[in-house]
């Protein structure tokens, strides 16, 4: 993601505003200021680089993270479909009779 580098990230983490991976779609410059090192410059440049961020293709995401060729992306499947999920939905996905689903393949993994 340009714009957001190691540090930024580390930062995120440390001040406790990423422990999940869909974290970041949440956050916005409110939340940003109050963090050590991030001022308003500092804190817009990091939500347009989100902002630019949200707008790639939901595919393109799933490359960089790695996801395996055979992963189909199906119409329905976004970031806010991730974001929306928690631990209940992703029990139920578990029990999915899609293999190929991308939500499935992640929780699998992390096992």
């Amino acid at each position: 993601m340009q714009g957001v580098g190691a540090q930024t990230w580390q930062a995120l983490i440390d001040g406790l505003q990423i422990i999940q991976l869909t974290d970041w779609l949440a956050l916005g410059a409110e939340d940003l200021e109050q963090l050590p090192n991030f001022a308003k410059k500092r804190s817009a440049q990091t939500v347009q680089a989100f902002t630019q961020a949200k707008l790639q293709p939901f595919r393109a995401w799933l490359k960089a993270l790695g996801a395996p060729a055979s992963v189909t992306v199906r119409n329905g499947d976004n970031w806010q479909t991730l974001a929306a999920l928690n631990p209940n939905s992703l029990l139920l996905l578990n029990q999915a009779p899609c293999p190929d689903l991308f939500f499935l393949y992640t929780t699998r993994s992390q096992t």
